[in-house]
């Protein structure tokens, strides 16, 4: 007798569409159907970092049931919903650079569905100081320690200005701006945050609809943005 384990009912697709509804018991959905994306989120060089997951089919959410459970570093994910958006988080330790994670979608009869990602370099941001207060109307530059692995996102941002980002090559250590553009006439000044943050991809799990593992290590700061 065929269950309806991995199939989505239509009656019950039809009732989400209906409804608003966003999410769908992970029952229903077979593995081959199902997109994963994971990803691992440090901050600071903290000790801990964060874990997320999220698995869905087309535009759906996956709400884990009926054994379904999603792990990093063999700690069992925990779901939130809002609005039916269901993502899976747990915190962990960070691991040495250059170590691996390892992220796992577990289902009853099915092999793990296993992805990794490593560990890149924390990010130190040595210049500007935190706190500092940064002109916009002259040239300036954010330097921070180099990196060996994927891509380093930079950003500078404020009520008062128009947001400044670029994308620079792992081993990059400056971004060096003319002048920061104020969004009104009359250059007010105001708090601003500066981000630098190294991105990279890591091997995602086979025998899923698609998959992404990611890490992303920023280094974060807050300074005075005047005219």
């Amino acid at each position: 007798m065929q269950t309806f384990r991995h199939w989505i009912g239509l009656g019950a697709v039809a009732s989400s569409l209906l409804s608003g509804c966003t999410s769908t018991p992970s029952t229903n959905i077979k593995s081959t159907g199902i997109d994963a994306r994971f990803s691992v989120d440090g901050a600071n060089g903290a000790a801990i970092v964060a874990a997320s997951a999220t698995f869905k089919v087309g535009a759906t959410y996956l709400d884990l049931q009926g054994g379904d459970e999603a792990y990093c570093e063999g700690v069992r994910m925990s779901g939130t919903s809002v609005i039916g958006a269901i993502t899976y988080s747990a915190t962990i330790p960070r691991k040495p650079t250059g170590e691996s994670y390892t992220f796992e979608l577990r289902r009853p009869g099915e092999s793990p569905y296993v992805g990794t990602v490593v560990q890149l370099d924390t990010v130190s941001i040595s210049s500007p100081a935190n706190a500092a207060t940064v002109s916009g109307a002259a040239p300036g530059s954010v330097t921070w320690n180099a990196g060996t692995r994927g891509s380093v996102d930079v950003s500078i941002n404020g009520n008062c200005i128009f947001k400044q980002n670029t994308t620079l090559a792992a081993d990059s250590t400056t971004y060096a701006f003319k002048n920061l553009d104020f969004t009104d006439s009359k250059n007010t000044s105001c708090d601003g945050t500066i981000e630098v943050i190294r991105n990279d991809k890591g091997t995602g799990p086979s025998g899923l609809s698609s998959s992404t593992v990611t890490l992303s290590e920023r280094g974060t700061l807050q300074v005075k943005i005047t005219p």
